[in-house]
């Protein structure tokens, strides 16, 4: 197949019709001239997947709804609580009772009781240490949950995800934090925890909430992040589903009945960080999380309504059916050195028999340009920055990874985390070498070069590591995370 000619776009707020054909030497002319709010190139690379994260993965855009009758008997039989899955601070439980303010597991016996994590596991209390009775508690025996809810509660349908940090910096939700912290702190592995739980043969679409619930979060402080991040990604990933607040917790808490969540999952960030692993090395509440199995495509639901939301902005990428690869050329610190630059992209027209490459400036793109982009790329590179975030819109497989480039004795693990998460490959490079050891390093490293814009890389062996890569997809010791 010969190799696809190179073509200039443009990313405008309003995109135009596909622009005519370039040579190489006038697609460079372009670029030098700044006259392009963002550069593509194009070369060629092996087979590319449309915009969908996975094949068969459809939109969602309702919430649950209750089946039958909203009400259970418990003057017969009693559900009992059951633990699920996920791991300290992202705890899934099925038939979670809820009454005054209070998420009760109600269990069979003293042993079922003994069996079920530690409350510190699940829920912090509103100063720190383990949650106390009047946030989490447990009944033993159906006696003492009738006694507790009467004869009858009412049934929550589908799954709940209830953030139970407060508002501002007690919590994860402080307001300047934005979507950076919500997606891969909180939302990506509370998803992923709910996926954990089901077995092979359920639905990926099971784990889709049927409502997201900020039991501390009210109106004047609240989850919402400045920049309006947050609600943008709820609004678009999950349309339809109720966002209740502190308000809807508090008249449940009044109502005198009980409730029974069919299935939840609770995230909380001092749970999270009461156990050790990679959580303490990192720091991260979600260090633990990458190493939770989950099916390959869990986030599909959600990127899926996402790219939906955006539509074709962008029907040139991919065009030729061949994967895709993304260099983000990155402004300010750390960044590369011009001539480092220069020779990446020179290296990249190296990839023209098998890869299709884009070049662009991501920051010029508006938000839904960015989600078109992603969900159509095989490798992203990127010197390290909140750029790289936009990989949650990569779909996995098929050699999926980010490669990340750090400055000489530099690595942050943020960007390592979410790819673990969303089960992509990671390779990061510390200017002219590959750090292979960068799962035993602890904590945030910063080089000399941390705000440097003359870093350097090795073009031709980063070349080799992407074609590596993609011509043996999952056979590649890079597929997945690195070894």
């Amino acid at each position: 197949m010969p190799p696809a000619p190179f073509r200039a776009t443009m990313a405008k707020k309003r995109p135009s019709s596909a622009p005519g054909m370039l040579s190489r030497r006038s697609l460079l002319r372009g670029a030098l001239t700044g006259s392009l709010v963002i550069l593509v190139l194009y070369l060629v690379f092996g087979p590319s997947r449309g915009p969908a994260r996975a094949q068969g993965a459809s939109s969602r855009n309702t919430a649950h709804r209750t089946e039958g009758s909203a009400w259970v008997d418990l003057g017969e039989n009693v559900p009992w609580t059951s633990f699920d899955g996920g791991i300290e601070g992202y705890s899934v439980f099925s038939d979670l009772y809820f009454s005054g303010g209070a998420l009760v597991a109600v269990v069979p016996d003293e042993k079922a009781r003994a069996a079920l994590p530690k409350p510190m596991a699940i829920m912090s209390a509103e100063q720190g240490g383990p949650a106390r009775a009047d946030r989490w508690t447990t009944a033993v025996g159906a006696e003492l949950a009738r006694a507790e809810f009467g004869q009858r509660v009412v049934r929550l349908p589908g799954v709940t995800y209830i953030f139970n940090d407060p508002p501002g910096t007690a919590g994860f939700m402080d307001p300047a934090l934005t979507v950076s912290h919500f997606l891969p702190e909180v939302f990506i592995p509370a998803a992923r925890a709910v996926a954990s739980t089901i077995d092979d043969q359920t639905s990926i679409e099971s784990i889709y909430p049927s409502r997201l619930m900020f039991p501390r979060c009210g109106v004047d402080k609240s989850w919402r992040d400045n920049q309006s991040l947050n609600a943008w990604f709820i609004q678009r990933a999950l349309p339809g589903v109720p966002i209740e607040d502190k308000m809807t917790w508090d008249d449940m808490s009044a109502g005198e009945v009980g409730y029974i969540f069919d299935k939840v999952v609770i995230v909380d960030r001092r749970s999270a960080h009461s156990v050790q692993g990679d959580v303490s090395r990192w720091g991260k509440m979600n260090g633990n999380m990458p190493s939770v199995p989950a099916p390959l495509d869990f986030f599909a639901p959600f990127s899926s309504n996402m790219i939906e939301s955006v539509g074709d902005l962008l029907p040139n990428v991919g065009k030729y059916d061949l994967p895709v690869v993304v260099y983000i050329d990155k402004d300010g610190k750390p960044g590369l050195a011009p001539g480092s630059h220069k020779a990446l992209v020179e290296a990249l027209k190296g990839l023209t028999d098998i890869a299709e490459v884009h070049v662009t400036k991501i920051k010029a793109m508006t938000r839904s340009q960015k989600v078109a982009l992603m969900s159509r790329t095989t490798i992203l590179i990127s010197v390290h920055g909140e750029e790289l975030l936009q990989s949650v819109w990569m779909p996995p497989g098929d050699g999926a990874t980010v490669i990340e480039i750090f400055e000489d004795a530099g690595f942050q693990p943020d960007n390592a985390l979410l790819a673990g998460l969303l089960n992509l490959g990671y390779i990061p490079i510390q200017e002219k070498h590959r750090l292979r050891n960068w799962r035993e390093l602890s904590g945030s490293l910063r080089g000399p070069g941390k705000d440097s814009q003359d870093l350097r890389v090795d073009s031709k062996a980063l070349v080799g590591i992407i074609r590596d890569v993609l011509v043996n997809k999952e056979k590649s010791k890079y597929f997945q995370q690195d070894v």
